[in-house]
């Protein structure tokens, strides 16, 4: 999943208290490797829904 729909690795964003709290715990690499998982997750979710929204408009007859 991260590889498909994860987008490059980059580092997490630290400008909350949330990135600066994740850095802290586990590191730099890992920070930004649950980063990357996160994108990945929002983006095979939106795709999920733009999947149901599709069988929606187009629901067979009968």
């Amino acid at each position: 999943m991260v590889q498909h729909f994860g987008g490059d690795l980059k580092p997490l964003p630290t400008w909350t208290s949330v990135g600066e709290g994740i850095q802290a715990r586990y590191g730099q690499d890992l920070g930004a490797r649950l980063y990357q998982l996160q994108n990945a997750q929002r983006a095979v979710e939106a795709e999920f829904l733009l999947g149901m929204d599709q069988a929606q408009r187009h629901i067979p007859n009968g």
